[in-house]
């Protein structure tokens, strides 16, 4: 499906300087700017007389803006940018052209032209044709949006792109990184500027309004559908029925509407000319609903419900791209499977997708956000106290040179704490400045710390060469974490600052027995005008099986250690939900460790289906010092041997830059061609959590060691747990099935 969305302005890249800014007040005698650019151009004009404005005298200036995020699974067929702009005084008592040298006694102007920033991010391109304008006849003059307000109707300047100007398709990291703006075009007049100033005052060229359009095509629906299907596939898994509609010819019909039916499959899931080949014969009970005949073709359409019970329940409602709210919509979703079991204990923090806004999760709850499901170990310390709000006690300012200023910011929100809505402003002014706040996390013992910052860039003009910083030290000694190292000078960590919001995250940074301080703001040069909101300073402390960190705790007044999440999907109603027999299962994962930090044997459960006291299967990581990681299916029968099947992740230490899809699928007394009678395979798909590019794959292939069936209860599926480990992670996906999956349907499935 086609269709066309407004981006909306949501960062500052190139500020308004000098004598410019956008002057949000009606035309007043002040021009102090009481609103950010963004503000002022996201709403078409007139507003109250709002714009931002370029001032005719000297140099042409610019400014440029920052935008949210596109939409995934779409492609882009066209970017259409449009501006208005006008003249100050060009309509006023003495008539155009008013003040302003228009050709031929300004033949280079005054006009203006739209900026895209290039791929680079750093270096800009003009626009050109309809994209720019500089007049040409004195008549081409407007109406004053302040002296004739309901007539007002500014100049429109439109740049249509159906491709990129520096080659190929608009791609999703083109829109997410959009940089829009707009410049002044004149050559100095008769007096060094574009306009006469005897007995005139503001002379400015107004842009009141300054909208991003894209033409979209949806590639799987719009992604509202998607998520509206997902929970509705919940719902019928949560019934545990199918709805099936054969066709029969009249004289084959079987019984009445709600009669008890028979129906087979003769084959396995087709993939490729043969799939898993063909299966034995079976007969699986349904029960007619509706019956619906047609004479023409002498056949009978039966509604059929499938009596037997969904051997499938997994989560992906939220695997597209996943909004959050307070209102825990995504929960909602993720219940309607039915019976899943949440034990969190402490409150913790959610980041909102788009504007990195910090939610509280209330214990109790699962912490669900755009990356998944989260599954945290406990044991570690939450060691940076008020981590959600850096004006608070305990948070000092450190390194202040020049114009730098910390303040609460109750305007902008990055922290929404039972009500309480806030910010720490970080402000560098235009003339630079560095400084930022700090805090002790006090005396640590040995172990591991794990960092985690986030900040809003809410005024960043050149995001290649300005942006925040934080940085961790013991004594004189600071950890370096692009080279993994303690060293003993001072060295400072870069945030993200080409995007809205920075995120910079440090694990396993080894500690031991000292005295810590943690970092946000600028220290290692000065920048200015730019301003930051800080959201979150996080830092935990752990021993050496922890290898990344987890979520941020709320914390307050004192440290506090975490205790781990649960989440179980119990079977209930005799369902079956990872069956012994045979079946399929599948999961998708970003883990928050590096796995080369992990113990040598450590256990990350993924899946974990216990069957009965002593009796499971499981799908695990296995981390291996000195070797390739693994991926294994385990199945223990109580009073046999455990069988272990591993497949090796060759050649990739895991990180969170990874995302990992794991899968397993077996058999029982029936082989399907080639797989023998209790078959068994265990694979996986590594790829990258940025792009989604494939990192590597691989597969083994074994045969289980027992034949024991196994008792008919059954107990619960732990999802990311078992019954004393957590794999310290995001779910972003999970699936079983009774019939097995072709390898490339596990690696690919949606």
């Amino acid at each position: 499906m086609k269709r066309t969305i407004t981006l909306k302005g949501a960062s500052v890249l190139i500020e308004p300087g000098g004598l410019v800014d956008p002057g949000t007040s009606p035309y007043s005698n002040t021009n102090t700017p009481s609103k950010k650019l963004y503000e002022v151009l996201n709403n078409p004009a007139p507003v109250d007389g709002q714009y931002g404005y370029f001032n005719g005298a000297g140099d042409p200036q610019s400014w440029a803006m920052g935008f949210e995020k596109g939409p995934t699974l779409s492609r882009f067929n066209g970017v259409t940018i449009t501006a208005g702009f006008d003249y100050s005084q060009a309509g006023g008592p003495e008539g155009p052209p008013g003040p302003w040298y228009f050709p031929p006694d300004n033949a280079a102007g005054p006009g203006v032209t739209l900026m895209l920033r290039k791929r680079d991010k750093v270096t800009w391109l003009d626009g050109t044709g309809t994209a720019t304008h500089r007049f040409v006849t004195t008549d081409d003059n407007n109406v004053n949006i302040n002296t004739s307000p309901v007539y007002y109707k500014p100049y429109v300047l439109t740049w249509e792109m159906a491709a990129h100007p520096e080659g190929g398709p608009w791609t999703l990291d083109d829109v997410n990184y959009l940089g829009v703006g707009a410049k002044g075009l004149w050559s100095p007049g008769p007096n060094g500027k574009a306009f006469d100033p005897a007995g005139h005052a503001f002379h400015k060229i107004r842009v009141p309004y300054l909208t991003v359009t894209l033409d979209v095509e949806d590639l799987g629906g719009f992604v509202e559908n998607w998520r509206h299907a997902s929970s509705l596939t919940l719902r019928l898994m949560r019934r545990a029925r199918n709805a099936i509609k054969p066709v029969v010819l009249a004289e084959h019909a079987v019984g009445q509407t709600g009669s008890r039916v028979y129906l087979s499959h003769p084959r396995g899931p087709a993939v490729g000319g043969a799939g898993w080949g063909r299966r034995r014969l079976e007969r699986r009970a349904g029960m007619v609903l509706a019956r619906t005949y047609h004479p023409a073709s002498l056949t009978v359409e039966d509604e059929v419900l499938d009596l037997r019970s969904f051997a499938c329940l997994g989560w992906a409602a939220f695997r597209i791209d996943a909004p959050w709210s307070p209102e825990l919509q995504g929960l909602a979703l993720l219940d309607k499977g039915r019976g899943f079991q949440h034990v969190r204990a402490q409150d913790t923090w959610s980041q909102r997708p788009g504007d990195g806004v910090l939610m509280r999760v209330l214990e109790g709850y699962p912490n669900l956000s755009s990356e998944g499901l989260a599954v945290a170990g406990g044991g570690d310390v939450s060691v940076a106290l008020r981590n959600w709000d850096l004006t608070q006690s305990g948070w000092s300012t450190v390194g202040s040179v020049g114009d730098f200023s910390a303040a609460a910011d109750t305007t902008v929100v990055m922290a929404e704490e039972q009500g309480y809505l806030s910010s720490c402003r970080l402000t560098y002014g235009a003339g630079g400045a560095t400084g930022g706040r700090e805090r002790s996390l006090g005396a640590l013992g040995a172990g591991r710390l794990h960092v985690r910052v986030v900040v809003k860039n809410s005024s960043v003009p050149t995001p290649a060469t300005q942006g925040g910083e934080w940085y961790l030290k013991r004594g004189t000694d600071y950890w370096d974490e692009a080279g993994r190292a303690w060293v003993g000078a001072p060295t400072y960590n870069p945030i993200p600052s080409d995007e809205p919001v920075g995120e910079a995250v440090a694990d396993a940074v080894p500690c031991d027995a000292a005295t810590y301080h943690v970092a946000v703001g600028r220290f290692s040069a000065a920048m200015g005008p730019v301003t930051l909101h800080g959201a979150l300073v996080d830092v935990q402390h752990s021993d050496a099986t922890v290898a990344g960190a987890r979520p941020a705790l709320v914390t307050l007044d004192a440290p506090l250690t975490r205790v781990a999440d649960s989440h179980r999907m119990p079977h209930v109603w005799g369902r079956e939900l990872f069956v012994h027999e045979r079946g399929t299962a599948v999961v998708e994962v970003r883990p928050w460790w590096r796995a080369a930090d992990l113990p040598d044997d450590a256990v990350k459960p993924l899946l974990f289906a216990l069957h009965a006291a002593g009796t499971w299967d499981a799908l695990q990581f296995v981390a291996q010092t000195g070797s390739d990681d693994l991926v294994r299916f385990e199945r223990a029968i109580s009073g046999e041997g455990t069988f272990q099947l591993d497949c090796p992740i060759t050649g990739i230490d895991l990180t969170r830059a990874h995302v990992l899809r794991a899968w397993c699928r077996w058999l029982g007394a029936d082989g399907w061609t080639e797989y023998g009678p209790y078959s068994v395979e265990v694979g996986w798909a590594v790829t990258l959590e940025a792009d989604g590019s494939l990192v590597g794959t691989g597969s083994v292939l074994g045969h289980l060691a027992s034949e024991t069936a196994v008792p008919n209860s059954r107990d619960y599926v732990g999802v990311g747990c078992d019954a004393t480990r957590q794999l310290d992670g995001w779910i972003r996906m999970w699936e079983t099935r009774l019939n097995p999956l072709h390898a490339l349907e596990a690696i690919w499935k949606v």
